[in-house]
């Protein structure tokens, strides 16, 4: 069976990069696969971790590496040391070493190699992992203690500038701290007048400066949410923050669960840099943002949109929000993002042609109305295509041979070596992808709608007009996977606006 290498960065890596000592995970892979060469091993796949994350869940190639190592797709996997695999919890540490013991699945280091059958080297793992807990606990207690006191001292820690702002190294000692941009300076002081002194709401300072083609860090554009971070960032004030909010791990179901959590640990202190905005000002605009600022579900706690997080903006792929107060009737679907060219509509409209929509499926798909037959040469195509696929295959393996009798006869060194079998092994696997995705055969809509006519029949009995959001709600969701909604025409007195509204509705899957 083929091998695998594992590739992680860790927080010391990081900091020898920033010492300029070279990028961590191409060193660990040239030493990893010269050794693999060492032992005649050829390496199928390779799991890069782009990402840091302190558990399992948080990092997705080694999710996808204990998925292929569990169902005995390796012999062994190269890491460069064990710690590299889990620093986490005992949970996690538990996980991979059950999951390495259970598939007979090797790990092999520079330094030595593990094989899980063995007494003796599974209780060495076990210890191995055990004692990189301890140190990983002790490295982020005194990172932690270090950002507590940089941050006491009036640095600046975020990775990013605040609008209005760019990072400087601070001069003769470690930290960063926060200059002044003019011109963007001179943005964020108009959008605290307009909010404070002018009664400006924040969608229309937002809509403002995308009218005025003020860019944003991201590009992404402006939006209420982005205004009302601005105006509640006391780095405008010439203040540092920290710890406002916090991860905590619950356990939901059986599984540990991360929820960001607001902390009273919250820091607020005198930073090193300069204010933009004066100490009034801000006052005045958190004022007015704390008494009227709005928030995603009224303080009644209760839901109000029965498509929330379904109806989804044809052009953009945003979720449509629903605005407006008073009767249900004048409440209207609107796309969040500011220039986009979609318009809205009431809201009742919306769920009118939804409702339509399901009851035509239930007679237009009926389980008893006979359905078209498929094109009769599409196993035709999908057999020759297989047939050329696995032919390739076959050429790629005779080319891999050669190169292995090439390397013992000296033509390749090990550095081209390694470069010509990494290519190989990424054509191999890239054709037998090709291979495994003409096995699968996409689901049919026509059949997904008929085998959903049973539960739409059911909601339309449910759905109750004068109801509960909520309730609505999931009963929508029980039979929609998303709503797309398509509506660029902004209609005139006397139009009708269901003309101009397109909705295409993609139910979810049933299994009879």
């Amino acid at each position: 069976m083929p091998y695998a290498i594992y590739l992680r960065k860790s927080r010391i890596d990081a900091e020898a990069e920033a010492r300029g000592e070279g990028e961590t995970l191409e060193r660990h892979r040239r030493v990893l696969y010269e050794l693999a060469a060492r032992m005649e091993i050829d390496i199928a796949t390779e799991y890069r971790e782009v990402v840091s994350g302190e558990t399992i869940r948080d990092r997705p190639e080694m999710r996808r590496l204990l998925s292929d190592v569990s169902s005995g797709m390796y012999d062994g996997i190269f890491v460069m040391e064990i710690e590299r695999l889990a620093r986490g919890d005992t949970v996690d540490q538990g996980l991979v070493a059950q999951t390495f013991k259970y598939s007979n699945t090797r790990i092999i280091t520079p330094f030595k190699t593990y094989d899980p059958s063995n007494e003796a080297d599974d209780l060495f793992l076990a210890v191995g992992l055990l004692i990189s807990r301890a140190e990983y606990n002790t490295i982020k207690r005194r990172l932690q203690a270090g950002r507590v006191a940089s941050v006491q001292e009036g640095c600046y820690l975020g990775t990013r500038a605040p609008f209005g702002y760019q990072r400087v190294k601070l001069k003769g000692r470690k930290g960063w701290t926060l200059e002044i941009i003019q011109e963007e300076a001179e943005i964020v002081r108009m959008v605290y007048d307009l909010y404070a002194n002018q009664g400006f709401k924040a969608y229309s300072i937002a809509s403002k400066l995308e009218r005025m083609g003020i860019p944003t860090y991201t590009g992404a554009g402006w939006s209420e949410s982005r205004i009302r971070s601005l105006i509640r960032n006391p780095v405008y004030i010439g203040k540092v923050q920290w710890f406002q909010h916090e991860t905590k791990r619950k356990i939901v179901d059986g599984v540990p669960t991360p929820k960001r959590e607001k902390t009273e640990k919250h820091m607020v202190v005198d930073g090193l840099h300069p204010s933009i905005v004066s100490d009034e000002l801000w006052d005045a605009a958190n004022t007015i943002f704390a008494r009227g600022g709005k928030t995603p579900i009224p303080d009644t706690g209760n839901l109000s949109n029965p498509l929330a997080g379904i109806l989804k903006c044809g052009i953009c792929g945003r979720t449509m929000v629903l605005r407006g107060r008073g009767p249900k009737t004048l409440k209207r679907y609107e796309c969040p993002r500011i220039g986009c060219e979609t318009t809205g509509v009431y809201a009742r409209i919306v769920i009118d042609a939804v409702l339509d929509i399901l009851t035509m499926w239930t007679v237009e798909y009926a389980p008893d109305k006979p359905t078209k037959n498929r094109d009769s040469d599409m196993k035709q195509k999908v057999i020759l295509a297989k047939s050329k696929l696995t032919a390739n295959i076959q050429q790629l393996n005779t080319q891999k041979a050669r190169l292995h009798d090439l390397v013992e006869q000296g033509a390749y060194t090990i550095e081209e070596y390694t470069q010509r079998a990494t290519e190989l092994k990424r054509r191999i696997l890239a054709t037998k992808e090709e291979l495994h995705a003409l096995d699968i055969v996409p689901p049919d809509p026509v059949d997904t709608i008929r085998r959903a006519v049973p539960h739409i029949f059911t909601v339309l009995d449910a759905y109750d007009p004068n109801g509960s959001a909520e309730h609505n709600r999931v009963l929508f969701a029980s039979i929609l996977k998303r709503i797309d909604y398509n509506k660029t025409m902004r209609c005139l007195r006397g139009d009708e606006p269901s003309k101009h509204l397109k909705l295409i509705i993609h139910p979810l899957f049933f299994d009879d």
